[in-house]
């Protein structure tokens, strides 16, 4: 038998009667579009109010059991000059102020086992960033306001993790800050040991 005879075979028996002949289509969605209907999508949206000099940070907790962290977006939007880093290895006491998890499908039960603080301490150790976004500070016309993302890329981060936000204000005047981030919670759909 061809290549072509089983390929034939494959699509006449494995997919939905009409496919193969064109007379229905296959519709395909986004990881993220199924992974919302699914209620396996969460999100954090805050705003920071950071005076002049001053650094705020949030600790981002993974769950311990079986489901992964896959961070989808990051998104920052400010009126100043600041630097957003992520870090690993952190050393810092994780108390604070809860901030509010949402599930992207209203309708689904399912809830995110990250937990996230707004952090009320100064960290030991800051640990190792593994991300920066930076906005430049100025004044007058040359004054910055914008929306800036991180690498934009897929990252899995390490079960029963803290990794320690950092938000630092790099101008002169109090400014604000708002922080979204998304992320897939559950399993991988590729084995990671293959």
């Amino acid at each position: 038998m061809s290549i072509r005879n089983e390929l034939i075979e494959l699509l006449t028996t494995a997919l939905p009667t009409g496919i193969s002949s064109g007379t229905r289509a296959l519709n395909t969605q986004s990881y993220v579009e199924s992974n919302v209907k699914l209620g396996k999508q969460f999100n954090i949206s805050i705003e920071l109010s950071i005076a002049s000099g001053a650094t705020k940070y949030i600790s981002f907790r993974t769950p311990s059991g079986a489901n992964t962290v896959l961070l989808k977006t990051r998104l920052i939007s400010t009126n100043g000059g600041m630097r957003y880093t992520p870090r690993a290895n952190a050393v810092f006491t994780e108390t604070g102020t809860a901030v509010t998890i949402t599930n992207l499908n209203g309708q689904s039960l399912n809830t995110s086992g990250v937990t996230a603080l707004e952090i009320d301490n100064v960290p030991t150790d800051i640990g190792d960033a593994f991300d920066v976004v930076r906005s430049a500070n100025a004044t007058g016309s040359q004054a910055q306001q914008g929306i800036f993302s991180g690498d934009g890329l897929d990252r899995v981060l390490i079960k029963d993790n803290a990794s320690l936000l950092s938000f630092e204000n790099l101008d002169n005047k109090t400014i604000y800050v708002v922080y979204s981030i998304t992320w897939f919670e559950g399993e991988l759909d590729l084995d990671p040991e293959v």
